[in-house]
């Protein structure tokens, strides 16, 4: 294989495809290295039995850039999304989601529940919609790195008319940006329970002006109408290879290679070197910095920034495939793929995820069906149910694991985990676990092992403003892209503050502009 390359990347996360394939459009050399046997990242599928599971995320917010990036790589009508509807199972409740204000019914809800808050509660929804309809206001502006000009001139006025006033509160919205949830939420109620069970609808401490438009966020999701989420990276990687970029799979990058400061390619652990201009890494940072490069390289000072910055939770998974038509199980979660169920307004143990035994009986919980929108994920007549809990790497004393291997009780705990969200599932699926032909799991090490995300993390770093390193307007607008050694970036959800799928797509779409015109300019020192 040619190992002289305009750009290597390395991973085929939604940020190494989402770079990789503009680079190609553009006609320029692009290598792609992955680990795995197959694209993706967190945005995979899996088979098992005849049945097809979602391995990481079950459904892409758009934010304004997933729809125009499939839009602008050609592959929009291939991938062919259509809107995945949320709705919250509250222990008294069950509320669809299709509109802003169906926030009401949320709070509606909390009050009956906690009366003595209601004064608290009525200015926490304010707040909330006000942040809703400016959250809307931000993915719906006309942006110039997903818009031609033409387009964001003729787009302008509408976006004036329909969500500009809107838009006028952002100073305030960048204000509680630096404020984790909890500590806004101190400002206005006292009930610890409350607190916990409002803030956990977001990571943990997530920015008070992030969490709250969650109501927003969850009517803005969407799934390809058939292949389940692989069939977003399967389109991207045909885009890439199809331009005549190269993807290679199998190929673990160990260490990227550097000269006088500036990196000039990569090493695999086959013991294979290939070289370029540009390295894009959409790998874990923590790994590069910590095991990827020279130490020479990074200062100490940047160093130092990483190693104390925290990362964001995992997940538990359980995947279940069960003799039930989808239509069963649709008229049981209301017509919505996905249901956020919660089973109990005093869930408790949500600020001792690592530590408390009972955490999974009460937590949140996620039940997605992607057979509702796909019925060929199973066999006929059957359906896929996913069950998804927030989970942190170091639960019950590191899952049981000794000496860094997986053994009886590690498997045993899965599996009582999975039996405990299954219980909870039940409250939405009558009589699913008598039904289940076929029950797997993933715990955070699951994450780990097949993602090389430290401690299994989502979304790259957390979501807590006082622990990441990129915390406000410079995390929001790409900063961690940027790193110290010359020709290297960061793309991917470790890359832009708050982290998650959008980001792979903004983060994919800047690196690759910031790459071309520095490629055409013949600027190659930084």
């Amino acid at each position: 294989m040619n190992n002289k390359h305009d750009v290597i990347i390395i991973g085929s996360g939604i940020g190494g495809l989402t770079t990789a394939a503009h680079l190609a459009k553009a006609g320029v050399k692009v290598l792609v290295l992955e680990q795995h046997s197959q694209p993706g990242g967190y945005f995979t599928s899996f088979k098992a039995k005849g049945y097809c599971f979602d391995g990481g995320i079950q459904a892409c917010e758009d934010g304004g850039m997933f729809l125009a990036t499939l839009k602008q790589l050609g592959i929009l009508e291939r991938v062919n999304p259509v809107k995945s509807r949320f709705a919250l199972c509250l222990p008294d409740a069950f509320v669809e989601l299709k509109q802003i204000e169906d926030l009401h019914r949320f709070y509606d809800r909390l009050i009956l529940a906690f009366p003595h808050e209601t004064a608290g509660l009525n200015q926490i929804r304010k707040d909330a919609l006000e942040f809703c309809y400016m959250m809307e206001a931000m993915w719906k502006v006309p942006n110039p790195f997903f818009k031609s000009f033409p387009e964001i001139i003729a787009g302008y006025p509408e976006w004036i008319k329909n969500h500009g006033r809107h838009a006028r509160g952002f100073g305030r919205f960048m204000e509680l940006f630096h404020v984790p949830i909890h500590e806004y939420l101190s400002r206005f109620i006292s009930d610890r329970d409350l607190i916990n069970f409002i803030s956990s609808m977001g990571y943990r401490g997530c920015p008070a002006s992030f969490s709250m438009p969650f109501i927003y966020c969850l009517t803005d999701y969407y799934y390809p109408a058939r292949g389940g989420m692989q069939a977003v990276s399967n389109a991207l990687a045909e885009a890439i290879e199809g331009q005549g970029g190269r993807i290679v799979y199998n190929t673990l990058v160990d260490r990227i290679l550097t000269d006088g400061g500036r990196a000039v390619g990569v090493h695999t652990q086959a013991g294979d070197s290939f070289h370029a201009k540009f390295i894009v890494n959409n790998g874990d940072a923590i790994r590069t910095y910590r095991h990827m490069l020279p130490s020479d390289v990074v200062p100490a000072a940047f160093r130092q920034k990483m190693e104390s910055s925290r990362f964001s939770e995992s997940v538990f998974l359980t995947y279940l495939g069960v003799d039930m038509p989808p239509d069963e199980i649709a008229r049981a979660v209301g017509g919505c793929p996905h249901v956020i169920v919660m089973p109990d307004y005093r869930p408790g143990g949500y600020d001792d995820i690592e530590n408390n035994p009972d955490y999974f009986r009460r937590s949140l919980l996620m039940v997605s069906v992607p057979t509702i929108h796909d019925p060929g994920c199973a066999p006929e007549g059957k359906s896929v149910v996913v069950l998804q809990s927030g989970a942190h790497i170091k639960f019950s004393d590191n899952w049981g694991i000794t000496d860094g291997k997986r053994n009886a009780a590690y498997r045993d705990l899965k599996d009582k985990v999975a039996d405990q969200l299954i219980a909870n599932a039940e409250r939405l699926i009558p009589g699913l676990s008598q039904k289940i032909e076929l029950k797997l799991t993933a715990s955070p090490h699951t994450h780990v092992r097949y993602t090389l995300n430290s401690d299994g993390a989502t979304v790259g770093w957390t979501y807590n403003p006082h622990y990441t390193p990129f915390p406000g307007a410079k995390g929001l607008f790409g900063a961690g892209m940027f790193t110290p050694v010359k020709n290297l970036y960061q793309v991917g959800h470790w890359a832009m503050y708050p982290g998650g799928a959008p980001s792979g797509f903004m983060t994919g779409r800047m690196a690759s502009l910031l790459i071309r015109a520095r490629l055409k300019l013949g600027f190659l020192g930084r």
